[in-house]
């Protein structure tokens, strides 16, 4: 963390000036949650963490629901850093090939109202199930592992009647909002983007 320098302006929100945390403080809190076992926003009430920062779950929703958060900004201005300082570590072998690592996998859902979920065909089950296909970009030295970037897809399936593999009413049913003018439109305009040409773009 003392190596990672983020700026508020990087994260693309502010919190009001009468709010506990800054936007800031909330995000390297849940960059921490993973080294204080927190599986998730629901969880840190009754971990470690929070006896050290009193703060409601409801703060960590808020902040990563808000889609003017501009996480792919924020992942590339963390990993320049993270490069940088891996680069001159002496430590690293620096004569081991450096590889670009592009993977897709099942994120499976239970939620049937959740904001474009659809059904899949799973590789792995070997069967349709409903959730998300999530492409991952990575870089690794054969030591180190960087997080690039990530995309989720859906797929809209071979049958006419059931778009994404669901029901008109099952569609309709599922959360909708105008993200015109925010930071996560990109993603959505990405969703039903093939995998391939995705993963084209990454390069």
């Amino acid at each position: 963390m003392e190596h990672i320098n983020i700026r508020s302006s990087q994260i693309g929100v502010e919190k009001k000036e009468n709010c506990k945390f800054t936007t800031l403080q909330v995000l390297n809190l849940l960059m921490l949650f993973p080294f204080f076992v927190v599986k998730n926003a629901s969880r840190y009430s009754n971990s470690s963490l929070s006896k050290l920062f009193n703060c409601d779950k409801d703060m960590f929703y808020r902040f990563m629901n808000d889609g003017n958060v501009k996480w792919r900004k924020l992942l590339y201005a963390m990993n320049l850093q993270l490069i940088k300082k891996i680069s001159s570590s002496t430590t690293v072998h620096h004569d081991k090939p450096v590889c670009l690592i592009i993977d897709d996998t099942d994120a499976p859902k239970t939620g049937m109202t959740t904001e474009l979920i659809g059904r899949i065909w799973s590789h792995v089950h070997q069967k349709s199930i409903l959730g998300y296909k999530c492409l991952t970009m990575m870089l690794s030295d054969g030591v180190s592992q960087l997080f690039l970037d990530f995309s989720l897809h859906g797929e809209e399936g071979k049958d006419k009647q059931k778009v994404q593999g669901l029901t008109a009413k099952q569609r309709n049913a599922r959360y909708t909002e105008d993200h015109e003018g925010q930071a996560v439109k990109e993603r959505v305009d990405e969703y039903l983007m093939k995998k391939t040409d995705k993963a084209y773009v990454y390069l």
